[in-house]
């Protein structure tokens, strides 16, 4: 199928074995980029995109994204070089077969992080366990995202 929204710049990341979701982007019409606060979650079993009916709190475009889990997002920059970040969680789902991977959220609830030292987009981000304070490979239990590259428009 073909998503709800055409989007140029956005980021996609898969969450578990069901599903991609497309955060964000930009509708780039005549010259005139319109920054997209959207996210379409794509069921790979059906091939069926879903528009989510809650949307990021900033409109982003070439934003790093790093699945937390099987349903939050971290969502972090983007253009026009921005250095907020925030947590998507998605509403909970109905498939049988996904419902232990995805849980039941509440839509649109945030969950407040920090924000990147420095505004940046064009940036990646993944999420990997490293070592905790103190600790040393191969003993690595801390989830961090690691988000690199990208570049300061300013």
């Amino acid at each position: 199928g073909e998503v709800h929204v055409p989007r140029a710049g956005a980021r996609v990341v898969a969450l578990g074995d069901c599903y991609l979701a497309a955060v964000g982007g930009c509708d780039d019409v005549f010259g005139r980029a319109e920054l997209l606060p959207t996210v379409e979650l794509l069921d790979r079993r059906t091939g069926r995109w879903a528009l989510l009916s809650s949307q990021l709190s900033t409109p982003r475009t070439t934003a790093a994204v790093a699945a937390l889990d099987d349903g939050q997002i971290l969502i972090t920059g983007g253009a026009p070089s921005l250095s907020s970040s925030e947590v998507y969680r998605l509403p909970g789902q109905t498939d049988p077969r996904c419902a232990e991977r995805i849980p039941s959220h509440v839509p649109g609830l945030r969950t407040p992080v920090g924000d990147l030292a420095q505004g940046r987009m064009g940036c990646q981000a993944v999420t990997m366990d490293l070592p905790p304070p103190q600790s040393a490979y191969p003993f690595c239990t801390r989830q961090c995202v690691v988000v690199v590259g990208g570049e300061n428009g300013d």
